[in-house]
């Protein structure tokens, strides 16, 4: 998912697009849609999903969910803040942090909420050590 390099006196980390999109795509399985890796604002890391403006609209929504949820976790005694369910209409969300990073898993309403977050955490457990090397801005 990254590599290392040297430049002058400094390491430097780098993303490898290619193989951040082949991890994500492994849990697009089994009514699993969408899976996206964005910033707390937003702004699309990585991303697999039907296209790219679904990917954009569904990280904003999410984004916004996750900084209110953020800013009133203690009046919900939510503990660590680790990760948020969305059940809607027509789909389920799983939302957690990873690396300083946000992942959120979409499915539709037929997969259940213990494969949704399993899948969810395989994917945090699996980037979290990679992601934490690069520089996120």
């Amino acid at each position: 998912v990254s590599t290392q390099s040297t430049w002058g006196p400094e390491k430097v980390v780098m993303l490898k697009p290619k193989a951040l999109t082949s991890v994500l795509q492994q849990a697009v399985t089994g009514g699993v849609q969408t899976v996206l890796l964005f910033k707390a604002d937003g702004s699309l890391m990585s991303y697999v999903a039907e296209s790219e403006r679904n990917a954009q609209i569904v990280s904003a929504i999410t984004s916004n969910v996750w900084s209110i949820y953020e800013a009133h976790k203690d009046a919900l005694q939510a503990g660590s803040g680790l990760s948020l369910l969305l059940e809607c209409e027509t789909g389920r969300l799983y939302i957690t942090k990873v690396a300083g990073l946000l992942l959120c898993v979409v499915s539709n309403t037929n997969v259940g909420l213990g494969m949704l977050k399993l899948k969810a955490n395989a994917l945090r457990t699996c980037l979290e050590e990679p992601l934490s090397h690069v520089a996120i801005k």
